[in-house]
C-alpha cells in the first residue's frame, strides 16, 4: 500500500502569510492545470524518484544474453520477505534467500560478462533488467564500462574525493546516521533546509556533482552491516521537506538531479529499500494524485509521504534517528549544524 498522511485543512496555517510561496502551499483557482504542465512537476518527480527503482511484481522470466531464461519454478527475482516484519511499511527484503534461489542465473551472468561485480550487484541488475524488460548482460557491461571510465572505484578510495564528499554533505545537508533495526544503513537529508544558491553553485560543475552523488551510493552499498542482516544492499532514505520553497524547483536543480538520476538508475539499481518523505507541503499530495493513475500501487510501495513525521518512521529504530524524526539522538548533523557530519560511515 502507498502510505500517505494528509492533514486536511492544514494547507495554509496562516492565511495572512500569502508570500511568494502561495502557489506552492495554497493552490489558487486553476493552479493544478498550470502546475501540471510546468517544469515544477518534472522537478518534483525527480526529487522523489531520483535513485529509486520502482518495486513492481515481476514475471518469472528474464532476458540474459538475448535468450529467455526461465527460473525453473523458483520464486521470481522480486520476492517479499518470507518472515513477517515488525511493521509492514519497513519490511526487509531477504536478499540472502534470493542469492541462494538464483545462484545459477547469477553465475551465468558473471560468466557472460566476465564481471568482477559482487553477487549482490549482479542480483540487483537481474532484478532491474527483469522489471524493465532489458538484457541484464547489457546492463552489467554498461555498468562496467562506466565504472572504468569514471574511475568511481578508485575515487571512493582516494582521500581527495573522500574529503570532497564529506564537504558535500554540508551542501546537501545529509548524513549517515547508522543502521535501522534490520541492519540497513539510514541516510537523512534536510532538503527543505538547503541553501538553494549553494546547491546550484555545487551543480555548476555537473560532472563533479554527479560523481559526488555516485560516491554517496558507493558508500551506502558497500557500508558494513550486521552479520544477521538479510538485506545486504537496501538502504533507507529520509527526506525532510520542512522549509521547501519554490526556489528548490529551479531549472538548474532540475537539470542537475536529472543527470544524477540517470547514473543512479543505470549503475546503482535496486538500492533504495524505502524512502520516507516527511513534513511535506501540499505539493506532494498533488504529486501523489497526479502519478497514481499511471503507476501501479505496487510501484509506489517503497515511497512513504507524510505532512508530518509518521509513527512508522520511529519503527526503524530510535537509535538511528534524531529527536526531530521520532528518534533519541540529539546534537547530530544535519539538524545541529554546529556538529560535524559523521567522519566514518562504515
Amino acid at each position: 500500500p502507498f502510505w500517505l498522511e494528509v492533514r486536511k485543512g492544514s494547507r495554509c496555517g496562516n492565511l495572512g502569510d500569502m508570500t511568494r510561496r502561495r502557489n506552492l502551499f495554497c493552490p489558487p483557482e486553476g493552479f493544478w492545470q498550470k502546475w501540471h504542465s510546468s517544469a515544477v512537476f518534472s522537478t518534483t518527480m525527480c526529487c522523489i524518484l531520483v535513485a529509486w527503482v520502482p518495486r513492481q511484481e515481476m514475471r518469472d522470466v528474464a532476458m540474459l544474453g538475448g535468450r529467455r531464461w526461465a527460473f525453473g519454478g523458483q520464486p521470481a527475482i522480486f520476492q517479499e520477505p518470507s518472515k513477517p516484519a515488525i511493521v509492514p511499511t519497513v519490511a526487509t527484503l531477504d536478499r540472502q534467500g534470493l542469492l541462494a534461489a538464483h545462484r545459477e542465473e547469477i553465475a551465468q551472468l558473471r560468466s557472460a560478462t566476465n564481471s568482477k561485480l559482487t553477487d549482490h550487484d549482479l542480483l540487483a541488475h537481474l532484478r532491474a533488467a527483469q522489471l524493465q524488460g532489458q538484457d541484464p548482460v547489457d546492463r552489467v557491461l554498461a555498468t562496467m564500462k562506466w565504472r572504468k571510465q569514471s574511475g568511481i572505484g578508485q575515487k571512493a578510495a582516494d582521500r581527495f574525493w573522500q574529503e570532497a564528499e564529506y564537504e558535500f554533505r554540508k551542501v546537501l545537508k545529509y548524513d549517515f546516521l547508522g543502521h535501522d533495526l534490520f541492519g540497513r544503513p539510514v541516510l537523512v537529508e534536510r532538503v527543505g533546509a538547503w541553501d538553494v544558491r549553494q546547491v546550484e553553485a555545487a551543480a555548476a560543475d555537473l560532472e563533479r556533482f554527479v560523481l559526488l552523488n555516485a560516491l554517496v551510493c558507493e558508500q551506502l552499498v558497500h557500508m558494513r552491516r550486521p552479520a544477521s542482516t538479510s538485506d545486504a544492499r537496501g538502504v533507507i532514505v529520509v527526506l525532510d521537506m520542512d522549509g521547501l520553497g519554490q526556489g528548490h524547483l529551479s531549472s538548474k536543480l532540475l537539470r542537475a538531479f536529472t543527470a544524477v538520476a540517470r547514473v543512479i538508475r543505470a549503475f546503482y539499481p535496486d538500492m533504495l529499500a524505502d524512502v520516507f518523505v516527511v513534513k511535506a507541503p501540499w505539493l506532494f499530495s498533488a504529486l501523489h494524485m497526479a502519478i497514481q493513475p499511471v503507476l501501479s500501487g505496487r510501484t509506489l510501495s517503497g515511497v512513504h509521504i507524510s505532512t508530518s513525521v509518521p509513527t512508522s518512521l520511529g519503527n526503524l529504530g530510535a537509535a538511528c534517528l534524531p529527536t526531530d524524526l521520532r528518534g533519541i539522538r540529539t546534537h547530530v548533523f544535519p539538524y545541529d549544524e554546529t556538529i560535524l557530519p559523521t567522519k566514518l560511515c562504515g
